[in-house]
Parts: structure tokens; C-alpha cells; sequence
């Protein structure tokens, strides 16, 4: 990617309105490579790189495998910190509300996938914020299928159960142009200085 159009889309992604002055902004699936932070005006942009959960056409190892990997990462994050996990996940939850960790405005009906996300994600303490908030229903999906009007919310943002009163919103914004067929999404915490967002 070169810099102009990484700069495009930085700048798309920073329009999208927040209400705190201190905000940090999650980005994945743009097709930047690596990993890593920087500041940008008054954002701190944090960005990770292509990695996908394993779509329902995968196997069966392949989804273990990736929960595997999610969970060695997972380890390597301090107890204290503020673990966000985000991005394509693949997995449909659904709009019926599970516990702590799955609100009732999710989108559309669970699947196999939701399932075994939902599962990890009660395992490991971890709340679906964007399925806590009620939204207009363009502010819930999140991924429309190339080709079609097919839309689905297939990505999520998690945050460890003891923070789920720091959480103030989280919803999708359709039509920013940020070079994916999947809409930006935001989660507004407020959290105590001093903590760590991972």
C-alpha cells in the first residue's frame, strides 16, 4: 500500500465522530501490513494486520488452530492491561442475548461459528460490545458481501468482562471509504489512566 492511500484512509477513519478527546481508533483488514500504533492529530491509530478467523468453509483443525493462536496471544497480555480483540472474525452471534457476554441488538441468527466464538469469548470473561447497543440497523452490520446487498456483522469488538461498565457505545458507519468490504466500527471506552489498551 502506498502512502497516499494510506493516508486516505487514516484520514476517513479519523472523521468518524467521537466523543471523547483522548480516543484511540482500532483498524484491521486494510490491507497495511504489520502491526503497530502512531499519532495522528488527536488519535492514537492502532492497526494490526491480515489475519482472519476461519470462514465456515473451513476445517475443523484450521478453527483450532486459530483459537489456539488467540489464545497464546492472549497470554502474553498483562492482567492489568485493557485487552481489546478485534476484527473479522467470521462468526455470526446472533440477537439473543447470552449472559455477560452476548447483548440482544446483535444482527441476524447465530451460527456454527458464533457459537464457538460466543463460547470462547464466556470461557475468557470477554462482553461483544457491539451487540450491547441498541443502534439503527445500518449501524450493526458490519460486512457486505462483494456483488450483493447481502450485509451480515461478522466483526466484532471484545473487552474483558471487568471493563464492561468503562464501554459507552460501539457501533459499525456504513459508507466510509476505508479500501475493505467491511465497515469501520468503533467502541467508545473510558477508562482510568494508567491502564494499558492491548
Amino acid at each position: 500500500m502506498d502512502m497516499y492511500t494510506f493516508s486516505n484512509e487514516a484520514n476517513t477513519v479519523k472523521g468518524i465522530p467521537v466523543n471523547d478527546s483522548e480516543s484511540s481508533l482500532g483498524i484491521c483488514e486494510t490491507r497495511w501490513t504489520g502491526s503497530g500504533e502512531f499519532n495522528s492529530d488527536s488519535f492514537k491509530v492502532l492497526y494490526s494486520g491480515e489475519v482472519y478467523a476461519p470462514t465456515t468453509a473451513s476445517s475443523e483443525e484450521e478453527i483450532d488452530e486459530f483459537y489456539n493462536t488467540l489464545e497464546k496471544a492472549k497470554t502474553q497480555c498483562k492482567s492489568t492491561d485493557v485487552t481489546v480483540i478485534m476484527g473479522d472474525l467470521n462468526a455470526k452471534v446472533g440477537n439473543e442475548a447470552e449472559g455477560e457476554t452476548v447483548g440482544k441488538f446483535g444482527l441476524g441468527t447465530q451460527n456454527e461459528r458464533g457459537e464457538k466464538w460466543v463460547q470462547w469469548c464466556k470461557t475468557n470473561e470477554y462482553v461483544l460490545t457491539n451487540t450491547w447497543y441498541e443502534q439503527h440497523p445500518r449501524r450493526l452490520w458490519t460486512w457486505l458481501n462483494p456483488g450483493s446487498d447481502f450485509k451480515n456483522q461478522i466483526d466484532y469488538i471484545a473487552i474483558k468482562k471487568r471493563y464492561r461498565s468503562a464501554i459507552k457505545n460501539s457501533k459499525a458507519y456504513p459508507g466510509a471509504d476505508c479500501g475493505s468490504d467491511h465497515n469501520p466500527f468503533i467502541c467508545e471506552l473510558k477508562i482510568k489512566n494508567g491502564n494499558k489498551i492491548n
